[in-house]
């Protein structure tokens, strides 16, 4: 006998099922866009203009809604533990966009500690998109208790958790090349990781970031090792401000040195870099290795400033800048503020480009003018 609570409730069978969970996929893709229009200027709902991107954010989605579903027979079981962990993360992201302009990524577990910390000093007061966006998720939640349990056997349900295991196997690669995920067309700055994040879809970038957590330990590499070499060099003096020259570094990825092209001759009195090559005649000067070329400039920032070769730590990781530093390190700005001196990082392009605005107080600028 059918009672009214059963006759308002529709039982999903294995033909409306998958219709069922691709349209809470779809209606969670609108949560994300919601979160990110509301956490920066970037334009997240264009996504939906690119097939790939809506695939690449949907399928994570799709095959964990399924697999809760099949296990349980219940939409809303899936769509409930597909919410909480989705919704967290994204709330989590508007507001470190908001205040760090930079996405929540895998690498802010490591340091949630300090995150912790950090929201004493903030105050997390939503706006009209965080609003709509926890609201559409709970509408699709109490959405999702009108269904009843599924009319689906068993064997059924074994074969769909084990379609779902071997997609999830399949595509796991897609979420591991970080060179695919770069190249892909999608809306948005690529340079801009806030405006690449909504641009790409959040999700997406959040899985295609888990690849590029860690910086790989070297080969022989030990901490003992690493100590006796240090071991083996005097404790630097603190240097005195009252002789401590003013230094300036000028870092130009745009300079060169024409005369050094074979094809290029000039005639004499016209050297192009003669002020310059007046100025080596009364200098110290010479020809350094860099970690990159044509790109990738915080790189060789990182290097100068820290003295740490990241080309022999990881040549497949994200810069230093976006990846590694995100507490105090040492260097020659915190060398140089240690004996008083002030010090000051200026750069013609936006802060966010490479997290300067992030990073170069933690290596000890006190100022930073872009």
């Amino acid at each position: 006998m059918n009672t009214p609570d059963k006759k308002l409730r529709y039982a999903p069978t294995l033909k409306t099922a998958p219709w069922l969970v691709l349209g809470f996929s779809f209606l969670f893709l609108l949560v994300q866009a919601i979160f990110q229009n509301g956490a920066s200027d970037a334009h997240p709902f264009e996504l939906f203009l690119y097939p790939l991107i809506v695939l690449v954010n949907l399928l994570p989605l799709l095959l964990l809604i399924a697999v809760f579903f099949f296990l349980t027979r219940r939409l809303w079981v899936g769509v409930l533990l597909t919410a909480l962990p989705f919704v967290a993360a994204l709330y989590t992201n508007y507001y470190k966009v908001l205040y760090r302009k930079e996405p929540f990524n895998p690498a802010d577990f490591v340091l949630a500690g300090e995150a912790g910390d950090m929201l004493e000093r903030y105050a997390l007061t939503p706006d009209v998109w965080v609003v709509l966006g926890i609201l559409l998720a709970l509408l699709m939640i109490v959405g999702a208790f009108f269904f009843r349990p599924a009319k689906i056997g068993l064997k059924t349900r074994i074969i769909g958790v084990l379609l779902c295991v071997v997609l999830a196997f399949l595509a796991h690669p897609l979420y591991q090349d970080k060179t695919y995920y770069d190249r892909l067309d999608a809306p948005g700055e690529s340079f801009n990781p806030v405006s690449a994040s909504a641009g790409k879809g959040f999700l997406f970038t959040f899985l295609t970031d888990i690849s590029t957590v860690h910086y790989q330990q070297p080969e022989g590499y030990s901490v003992e090792a690493a100590k006796e070499i240090l071991a083996r060099y005097e404790t630097a003096e603190t240097l005195d401000p009252s002789t401590t020259p003013n230094v300036i570094a000028i870092m130009s990825e745009a300079f060169f040195d024409p005369t050094e092209a074979e094809n290029l001759k000039f005639l004499p009195g016209r050297d192009p870099l003669v002020n310059y090559r007046k100025i080596l005649s009364q200098s110290y000067y010479g020809k350094i290795v860099v970690p990159g070329f044509a790109g990738g400039t915080a790189a060789t920032e990182s290097e100068f400033l820290t003295g740490i070769n990241t080309a022999l730590v990881s040549t497949a990781m994200p810069t230093v800048y976006t990846s590694y530093i995100k507490r105090k390190t040492y260097g020659l700005p915190m060398l140089f503020s240690q004996s008083g001196s002030e010090i000051d990082g200026i750069h013609p392009g936006h802060p966010w480009f490479y997290n300067r605005q992030n990073v170069y107080p933690c290596l000890g600028f006190e100022s930073f003018m872009t």
